[in-house]
């Protein structure tokens, strides 16, 4: 698989894949994975049904996760804006129809050759493949979350210090 050409994407995408990048570079990613899982198996265009689904997999606080919004009881680093999560399911709907099946691949190596600011190995492909292990592990361990700690000894919503530890794994492993 090719890094996208910079030629074939339009600024609009490039938006929508700013919007998912930064979720993954600075949050855990976990709405992006639960939006992925889905999709791989269902043909979607509607974020309202993609909130419903992905609130299912991953809770009304996961599902927050990024935007400003009482029902965001958990805030994290970074704001991509208020109430609904809107903005990142359009932007998971986009990609999807862009790039296809792999677009949360395709859509890091993208913004880990174009926007990335965190250095997690030497080339952009090894960046986006690092920063998608992350959200995946993240989900992983949410969803398995419902003991009181995960295999990483982390609680649910331990996020700051998961993707901590997680960053110096992955830095280690460059």
């Amino acid at each position: 698989m090719n890094t996208p050409n910079a030629n074939t994407i339009t600024e609009a995408i490039r938006k929508h894949i700013v919007t998912v990048g930064s979720e993954l570079e600075f949050s855990t990613g976990i709405r992006a994975v639960a939006a992925e899982r889905f999709m791989e198996s269902c043909d979607i265009s509607d974020p309202d049904m993609l909130f419903d689904v992905c609130e299912g997999l991953i809770g009304t606080t996961n599902l927050y996760e990024s935007y400003d919004d009482p029902r965001n009881t958990e805030p994290g680093e970074i704001v991509l804006g208020q109430g609904l999560p809107l903005r990142s399911l359009e932007a998971y709907i986009a990609l999807s129809e862009h790039f296809g099946p792999e677009w949360l691949t395709r859509a890091m190596e993208f913004y880990a050759e174009h926007h990335a600011a965190l250095k997690l190995g030497k080339d952009a492909k090894t960046n986006a493949r690092k920063l998608v292990d992350r959200a995946r592990c993240c989900f992983d361990l949410d969803s398995a979350w419902y003991g009181k700690v995960a295999s990483d000894g982390l609680g649910r919503y331990q996020r700051f210090e998961r993707i901590a530890n997680m960053n110096a794994y992955l830095a280690s492993a460059a």
